[in-house]
This record gives C-alpha cells, sequence and structure tokens, in this order.
C-alpha cells in the first residue's frame, strides 16, 4: 500500500491500531463470500458440504490478498472523506 494518496496526499500510515477495526471488515467480506459461495455450490448445484469446504478453504487463500485490501479500503472510507482537488 502507498504511503500515501497519488490524487490527494491523503496520509495512509495512520496511528497504531488504527486498521485493526479493517480485520472486522475482512472477516464480514469472508463470512459474505462464504455464504454466497455456499448458495451457489450446496443449495443452487446440490454439492455435497465437504466438496464446498475444500472449494471454499482454497478459493479464500486465492482471494486472501484482495480481502485484504478491499477491508483497509472499506475502513479508510469509513473515517476518510474524498475531496475534489481544487483546479489549478
Amino acid at each position: 500500500m502507498h504511503k500515501n494518496c497519488p490524487v490527494c496526499n491523503e496520509d495512509f500510515e495512520r496511528e497504531t491500531g488504527y486498521y485493526y477495526g479493517a480485520m472486522f471488515a475482512s472477516y464480514a467480506l469472508t463470512v459474505i463470500f462464504g455464504v454466497v459461495v455456499f448458495v451457489i455450490m450446496c443449495v443452487v448445484f446440490n454439492f455435497d458440504a465437504m466438496t464446498y469446504l475444500v472449494v471454499f478453504a482454497i478459493l479464500q487463500l486465492l482471494l486472501m490478498p484482495i480481502f485484504y485490501r478491499v477491508s483497509r479500503l472499506l475502513w479508510i472510507n469509513i473515517f476518510v472523506r474524498y475531496k475534489q482537488p481544487l483546479k489549478e
């Protein structure tokens, strides 16, 4: 992650523990993703639970970096509002 935003120069290195809340956002994203995958695999296509667990574990490992970034973006967007840069 960049130290500062290239557009508005917002400092992304907050105080210690600031992104601790992003952990909860990441957990929520993972739960939502798990429910969606479960509904698609087990309810729609009638796969068994063991197949679901294996597929979900593999997908979760592959998508972990994306969930990490998205959760940090969600967390900082809760507290920091983007301001349009002034025209020069």
